[in-house]
């Protein structure tokens, strides 16, 4: 017999809720080993931090320069016209700052981050748990928290940042090749009027932005990845799917709530 449609959502909603208080666990485990000191060498834990922004930063840097090129050029390409018309170089500079590289940014560089790092990292704490190194790490004081998980999530915050902000330039560089190049006008009037547009809501609502959908894709890449039961690499899929539809899911919301709280 078929379930009733009410029954399907209550289900739905208690796996959902069951789900959510398990992530808020582990997210609290993970604070409190931090707050209380547990790892003793906090000179190893900066060390593992950096290692994970220069993963992080090897794995995307090049993907986000050429999409963040191409992107600016296609929106020159599309709008330059039309933009030029209405309200010329600073109408088009206005939507360069406020449209793409506060709406728009955020997100491509979400997803090249998430394809290049949020994915493999859950793929890699799923093989080293699958293959007992946590259970390694337990058995000598060691708590895998700290010394797997919190890295993992403190390198895309340092990281974010500054892959925004490389984004941000090629879009721009993409967009003055076209729009700019063909036009005799030269870099510095084109970075000229972008400053004029840039207010320091901008800053304001990149930096929360950048915070946001760091610790959006790196918590759940992480959280999944520790979530692969011991010899249980045969169902790696389904939980790389999942890591990556809530990474991508909240990463999005969280960069919407931010545009409406502070744009």
């Amino acid at each position: 017999m078929l379930s009733h449609p009410s029954g399907c959502l209550g289900r739905l909603a208690l796996t959902q809720g069951r789900r959510l208080a398990d992530q808020l666990g582990f997210a609290g485990r993970i604070f409190l080993l931090l707050w209380q000191g547990q790892t003793r060498h906090w000179h190893i834990f900066w060390c593992l931090t950096l290692k994970e922004v220069f993963k992080l930063a090897r794995r995307t840097l090049a993907l986000l320069c050429l999409v963040g090129f191409m992107l600016g050029y296609l929106w020159s390409l599309l709008w330059f016209d039309t933009l030029s018309n209405i309200g010329g170089l600073e109408n088009i500079s206005k939507f360069l700052v406020s449209i793409h590289t506060i709406q728009i940014a955020p997100i491509m560089t979400t997803v090249v981050v998430i394809l290049c790092y949020g994915a493999p990292t859950t793929w890699e704490l799923g093989v080293m748990k699958s293959s007992r190194q946590f259970e390694a790490l337990t058995l000598m004081g060691i708590p895998p928290e700290h010394y797997l998980a919190a890295p993992r999530l403190s390198g895309p915050f340092l990281a974010m940042p500054i892959l925004l902000t490389i984004f941000s330039l090629a879009s721009f560089f993409g967009a003055y090749y076209l729009a700019w190049r063909y036009r005799n006008q030269t870099i510095f009037d084109f970075a000229f009027s972008l400053s004029n547009q840039t207010v320091s809501r901008h800053f304001f609502t990149m930096a929360f932005k950048s915070v946001a959908v760091s610790l959006s894709v790196s918590f759940f890449c992480v959280y999944n990845g520790f979530k692969i039961e011991v010899d249980g690499l045969n169902r790696g899929s389904a939980t790389m799917g999942l890591a990556m539809g809530e990474s991508f899911f909240y990463s999005v919301l969280t960069s919407v709530l931010v545009s409406v709280l502070y744009v």
